[in-house]
């Protein structure tokens, strides 16, 4: 049942109030390897000497625990099988001068066609098709995902830049393989879950969203063309967001989601490029830092991605 799949994480009781953040995208956005970076840079902030951050990590299948020990030993996790989800709470702590700060962030990391399937992007034809003979999750465990997701009082978005410039560019090197359609293009399969996020708050008489955080993955495959043939680098040489390159992005390559963003008038919208470095002779490797034993991904955007979910409560 859908109440034992979302109730198997024994959490400790936490005084004050308890933020939660969502991350909800379709397939192919990255959101495993999303959850595994954050993990580390959690624990590596937490481990820093007179660190004032403390973080654990409840892991219900121990999934984001093991894929994170694949990423730092060079491989990237396979994706999430159709029909499983995968929960984890992080729990932040954050000692400040007028006192500790608490921040629950709880994911549902979940495959991106059933997300597809919650929001009612993949028509019944397609979708009787696509996942012919697999085990999916029933309309009940769909709705009380659905339900938990959304009634988030913030929400992390991630969005591949890859997929996104294939839909309308053929040229670029390393995109030959990305799929194009409606049913795979990010930009059509944001706008919708912002769609239902602002509908089922609405319905509900919830308050709105106090943020939403958009991610975009896998920034170092386009890197390159988007610095020297469109002149739109994302971000600094120590990884922080060139901010206005990055709202123009979204202004012209995710029209329709930047539109509803806008249209909804979010208080708080935090755009961040983020990647994994992966091996140029073995795109299924990842390059590891020799010195640090982790592998080479954007630190800054971690560390803006926890510091935000710290302010954003």
């Amino acid at each position: 049942m859908a109440s034992a799949i979302l109730d198997r994480i024994r959490l400790p009781r936490m005084s004050g109030n308890i933020s939660e953040t969502s991350l909800v995208s379709t397939k192919g956005s990255g959101k495993t390897v999303i959850l595994d970076c954050l993990n580390i840079k959690c624990k590596d902030r937490a481990n820093k000497e007179d660190s004032k951050f403390r973080y654990m990590i409840y892991d219900a299948n121990q999934t984001v625990v093991s894929d994170t020990s694949l990423i730092e030993h060079g491989t990237f996790p396979e994706p999430t099988p159709s029909g499983n989800i995968y929960e984890a709470v992080a729990d932040l702590k954050f000692y400040e001068r007028l006192g500790i700060k608490w921040r629950r962030v709880p994911f549902f990391e979940l495959p991106g066609e059933d997300v597809r399937r919650m929001i009612g992007i993949v028509k019944q034809a397609e979708e009787q098709d696509a996942f012919k003979g697999e085990q999916i999750l029933s309309s009940d465990e769909l709705k009380a995902l659905y339900e938990k997701i959304l009634s988030a009082s913030s929400f992390i978005i991630p969005v591949s830049v890859p997929r996104t410039l294939a839909q309308t560019n053929n040229s670029i090197p390393g995109l030959e393989h990305e799929p194009k359609g409606v049913s795979t293009d990010p930009d059509v399969n944001a706008h919708a879950i912002i769609q239902n996020i602002f509908e089922f708050k609405m319905e509900n008489d919830l308050l709105l969203p106090n943020a939403i955080i958009i991610l975009l993955t896998k920034y170092d495959v386009c890197k390159e063309w988007l610095e020297v043939s469109r002149k739109l680098p994302l971000v600094e040489k120590d990884g922080t967001p060139v901010r206005k390159n990055v709202l123009d992005f979204m202004r012209i390559y995710l029209s329709q989601t930047n539109s509803a963003l806008q249209f909804f008038d979010i208080k708080k919208l935090i755009v961040i490029p983020v990647w994994v470095w992966a091996d140029p002779n073995n795109p299924k490797k990842i390059l590891i830092d020799s010195k640090t034993q982790r592998p080479f991904y954007n630190h800054r955007g971690y560390d803006m991605l926890i510091d935000t979910l710290r302010d954003i409560g």
